[in-house]
């Protein structure tokens, strides 16, 4: 799954007047082989794909064909924000329109997930979940026949706020949950600009330390179960900071463990227009 992801639209309010090549070219591409598992915690497997992998097309075909431009699958965008979540421009209807003109068959939102109380300034209040849900309704209902409209919600993990997830993922019919890793701690975003976080970043001993903590906690993601797919791997490197060394000793157990949870990971550009200048996740990755 390739995405341009949401703050791609943050960063670029023209968002949809600009080419997303090659956001929404391949965003299907992982999505189709998460397929779900009845021993999950989480019911993963009353959530539909609308693409169930074909035995005879393995997964390494699928890449390929994305690759090389082959149509052997609908295109896709299933990262998208709407303007809940106070970082999104354009309505979903917007965002529809483009997608068909763009040659695009299917699409999902996933905005943030809203928290019992005001947590942050880049997600929907609770108060704004139904509304969400009636705004995905709306688009689904309006392109119906034309382009498929799926409901999906990225949610935060955030260790002793599990059965929050699981609550608001019972509260709509959801087709995919999207695990994401943005906090490292109760207070501090790891992908924040504020220059208080950034500053952390200066002492390469604190480097070492905060990838430990970032992917300790991703790791922990993903095999929660809660998650169809995996959002902006390696998004701890946003502004560019990396430790020294062969970086696969954070990459392989996130890895094994989306393996064993048979979940995906997206492949994001946003990171493209980073000071990392490169996409989520690396291409080592």
């Amino acid at each position: 799954m390739i995405s341009g992801e949401s703050d791609s639209s943050l960063d670029q309010p023209g968002l949809l007047r600009k080419p997303l090549f090659p956001a929404i070219l391949f965003h299907t591409l992982l999505l189709l082989d998460a397929a779900p598992r009845d021993a999950s915690p989480y019911p993963r497997s009353q959530r539909i794909r609308s693409h169930p992998p074909d035995p005879a097309f393995p997964p390494i075909f699928h890449l390929l064909s994305c690759i090389f431009h082959l149509p052997s699958m609908p295109p896709a965008d299933y990262h998208m924000h709407t303007p809940l979540c106070h970082h999104a421009t354009g309505a979903p209807e917007e965002y529809a329109r483009v997608a068909l003109d763009r040659g695009l068959t299917e699409i999902g939102f996933s905005d943030h997930n809203p928290m019992p109380e005001k947590f942050d300034d880049w997600r929907m209040g609770i108060d704004d979940f139904p509304r969400y849900l009636e705004m995905i309704r709306e688009t689904r209902e309006a392109f119906a026949g034309s382009l498929a409209v799926k409901l999906g919600l990225e949610c935060d993990f955030l260790e002793g706020c599990e059965s929050w997830i699981e609550d608001l993922g019972s509260r709509a019919p959801f087709d995919y949950l999207i695990g994401s890793v943005h906090y490292i701690s109760p207070e501090w975003a790891v992908d924040d600009p504020d220059p208080k976080w950034t500053a952390r970043w200066e002492d390469p001993d604190s480097v070492e330390e905060i990838w430990n903590t970032y992917w300790n906690l991703y790791t922990r993601c993903i095999a929660s179960g809660f998650f169809d797919i995996l959002a902006h791997p390696d998004l701890v490197k946003k502004f560019g900071f990396r430790p020294g060394g062969d970086l696969r000793r954070f990459y392989e157990p996130a890895i094994t463990a989306a393996r064993d949870a048979d979940a995906a990971f997206e492949l994001s550009t946003a990171g493209l227009r980073k000071p990392c200048a490169e996409m989520y996740p690396a291409r080592e990755f």
